[in-house]
């Protein structure tokens, strides 16, 4: 017993066959590999062997506590996004944070000041036609999280089925454009809005019925501005 102590006081961590080894050459049991014990099985050198350490505690015989972790292949938009406020359309905060989240790119907030378009205007650039395409499209899915069991109809997304090099929506107080940074340059909405009020008579002249309509031409709209805009 003294020489297993010594033997063992020198190994920092016998591992289990050793130990067994061990054990079995002072009990007078102990085999070379190429002779097995009685009614033990033949030791496989070429099998690696896992070593499994069990630790016995009578606490978790008595009250064993079980911690589980639920994994959620997708987050649901109030557990990654709680700064979304439900049973309402954004606004401005919120859509400047879902936009920065989703990566878009030099975000400006226009105070329009006009009595039939909404009261802000909130232009953004794309890396990539997919990039615009996904981020209107979770902008879609944030909003009928937010409305829903409510009465309140889903913004239209223009132009998320065409090019995607523009797409535009009309949330009531907030008038968002997500632009590749291109076509932002060829349109240059900021310039147009933060011009002055000598452009805003070319708004007025058209047909209030036609502007109430959210399918009307923008492109073109904004094509007669500029054009009016460089004649000055």
């Amino acid at each position: 017993m003294i020489l297993l102590q010594k033997i063992r006081a020198r190994l920092l961590i016998p591992t289990p066959k050793v130990l067994s080894r061990l054990i079995n050459h002072f009990s007078g049991h102990y085999c070379t590999e190429s002779k097995s014990p009685v009614g033990q099985e033949p030791i496989n050198n070429n099998v690696e062997e896992d070593t499994v350490f069990e630790v016995y505690d009578e606490h978790w015989e008595v009250n064993p506590v079980v911690e589980q972790v639920h994994i959620h292949p997708k987050m649901r938009p109030e557990e990654n996004l709680s700064f979304i406020r439900v049973k309402n359309l954004f606004d401005i905060p919120e859509l400047m944070k879902a936009l920065e989240r989703e990566n878009i790119r030099d975000i400006v907030c226009l105070n329009v000041n006009c009595n039939f378009l909404a009261p802000y205007m909130v232009i953004g650039s794309g890396l990539s036609k997919r990039h615009i395409q996904n981020t209107a499209v979770h902008i879609h899915k944030l909003l009928k999280y937010k409305l829903r069991d409510t009465s309140i109809p889903l913004p239209l997304f223009q132009g998320i089925d065409g090019s995607c090099e523009w797409i535009a929506v009309d949330m009531n107080t907030i008038f968002l454009h997500l632009f590749l940074p291109a076509t932002r340059l060829k349109y240059d909405l900021e310039s147009l809005w933060g011009a002055g009020p000598q452009y805003d008579d070319q708004l007025f002249q058209k047909n209030t019925a036609e502007l109430s309509n959210r399918n009307f031409n923008w492109e073109q709209l904004l094509s007669e501005i500029q054009q009016a805009k460089q004649s000055f």
